[in-house]
């Protein structure tokens, strides 16, 4: 496996799919469409959102592809599954009163640093979590936020606005 984050895909799918049959049992000849449909609608009823079940389905079906490049005999039904993931998710953009709310609330000790953390988040274009947390101390280059993404190697060159100098 490539990463960690996929090996962690490739084990959270195998505990779903224990929740839905006998992981141990399985063959990949038993996977009809109607047993796809059958643990989509599992996944569903558990709560999932299509991009979530797309995810596990994605992974899943990769296994079944190198398995069937190996030569093992599997049920071609997986080939019509959907697997695809919404494109159109809903934005979940927050009214400008609340961003003030947040920002104008008064919290002491240690719980002060997640309102910072998600403040600075925001004043720097929604900067992942780990991506900030693994800034070094020498990644602002006149007045710019400068960093490589982890999860994809791609530079960032962000300009750091006041409010985000603001926060220490």
């Amino acid at each position: 496996l490539k990463t960690a984050n996929t090996q962690v895909s490739y084990t959270t799918t195998k505990t779903r799919l224990a929740g839905y049959c006998d992981v141990d049992k399985l063959r990949f000849s038993d996977l009809s469409y109607a047993w796809f449909e059958g643990f989509i609608n599992q996944l569903e009823n558990d709560g999932l959102k299509r991009n979530t079940v797309a995810k596990y389905l994605k992974v899943i079906k990769t296994v079944i592809k190198y398995a069937d490049d190996d030569g093992v005999q599997v049920n071609p039904a997986y080939k019509k599954v959907n697997s695809r993931a919404e494109t159109d998710t809903p934005m979940r953009n927050l009214p400008v009163q609340t961003l003030r709310r947040i920002r104008d609330t008064e919290i002491k000790g240690k719980t002060a640093w997640y309102k910072d953390a998600f403040l600075l988040s925001f004043y720097l274009i929604g900067i992942n979590l780990a991506d900030l947390l693994e800034l070094p101390k020498d990644c602002i280059v006149n007045g710019r936020l400068q960093y490589k993404r982890a999860k994809t190697g791609k530079n960032y060159s962000i300009l750091v606005q006041p409010e985000g100098q603001a926060i220490r």
